[in-house]
């Protein structure tokens, strides 16, 4: 298990920006308690299990950013991350939705990503809109249990738009018990 993360933002809202984060550890940036950083324009790559940790009741807004690690952003807890244009091609999972997290992700471009290009578990509860998923193994992954209801188009937050292209096993692959609402994507 890999420890220590470079940045911690623990309640408080910095803007990060314009930055290379690269190395062994477990992740370049992490958010907690009720953080607002803004953090944007970065290369996060190496051997980082995550780029970014989103922990707590943080609303971090994630844009402009490049991932190449690992794994890309972690998202748990209560936290609300706003993930937006961001190019994420990484080891294992680009985006992970966990806990009750409430995300919005908008804009993305996850291609290449070694298994998920977004996984999503518990009870989490992402918005999911205007993404490019291409060339994963699974684009959208619902993991079993919980009450996981995420919004891939329809679902009234104004989701949908997202293109899958070339993902080698599915697209959207559910294995909840949970029917969820997919439309208005290509």
């Amino acid at each position: 298990m890999l420890y220590g993360t470079a940045v911690l933002c623990d309640g408080t809202s910095p803007t990060i920006e314009k930055c290379t984060f690269s190395g062994t550890a477990h992740a370049g940036i992490t958010t907690l308690g009720t953080a607002h950083p803004r953090i944007s324009d970065k290369n996060f790559a190496g051997n980082l299990n995550w780029g970014i940790t989103v922990y707590g009741e943080s609303y971090p807004t994630i844009s402009k950013n490049t991932f190449s690690t690992l794994n890309g952003i972690d998202c748990t807890a209560s936290s609300h991350p706003s993930i937006e244009n961001n190019k994420i091609s990484c080891g294992s999972a680009g985006i992970s939705t966990k806990g009750s997290a409430n995300p919005t992700i908008t804009g993305n471009t996850l291609n290449g990503n070694g298994d998920y290009g977004i996984i999503v578990r518990m009870d989490s509860t992402p918005a999911i809109q205007g993404n490019t998923i291409k060339q994963n193994p699974v684009g959208i992954y619902i993991a079993t249990g919980g009450a996981i209801r995420p919004d891939i188009g329809g679902g009234g937050r104004n989701s949908g738009g997202n293109i899958f292209q070339d993902n080698s096993q599915y697209d959207i692959e559910n294995r909840n018990t949970v029917d969820i609402m997919a439309t208005g994507n290509t």
